[in-house]
């Protein structure tokens, strides 16, 4: 149950909170919107009703660099608890894969060797959002173990 909830709370919320961000405030030219298109449910129409329903654009700061750090957020978080928040050689690896390949594709474009636009605040946020799960599951943990130690 403690996993699920991690799970909803670190990995889920993130993701969500970041389709919304593209959703409502990013151009419908962008690969999300295709998806949602081509999706047979209804929910291109509720998103368009829902942008035509916003009449405030939130900082660039939140529109351009959040997305990226929320789904960094939350596929480190996911790994770190897939692994139970144990590191060894191999979940290691798996844990820091995406973290590592998101950083090296933002460097990849400062040097152009990758296409795109190097944002030094694309590569602040990602190396925050790789780092943060590990600092907030250690305090959780060690909230936890405080708890059982003071029963």
């Amino acid at each position: 149950m403690k996993k699920l909830i991690n799970i909803m709370l670190h990995v889920c919320i993130p993701i969500l909170m970041g389709l919304i961000i593209y959703a409502l405030f990013r151009p419908n030219s962008l690969l999300l919107s295709h998806w949602l298109i081509n999706m047979n449910i209804n929910i291109y129409g509720l998103i368009n009703q829902l942008q035509a329903n916003v009449h405030f654009l939130p900082p660039a700061i939140l529109l351009y660099n959040m997305p990226d750090a929320l789904w960094m957020y939350s596929f480190t978080s996911l790994m770190i608890i897939l692994w139970d928040n144990k590191l060894s050689s191999i979940s290691a690896f798996w844990i820091l894969l995406v973290p590592f390949a998101g950083i090296l594709t933002e460097a990849g474009q400062f040097f152009n060797i990758i296409p795109g636009t190097f944002d030094i605040l694309d590569l602040l946020f990602l190396i925050i959002a790789s780092v943060l799960p590990f600092i907030l599951i250690k305090v959780t943990i060690q909230k936890n173990a405080h708890l059982i130690t003071t029963k």
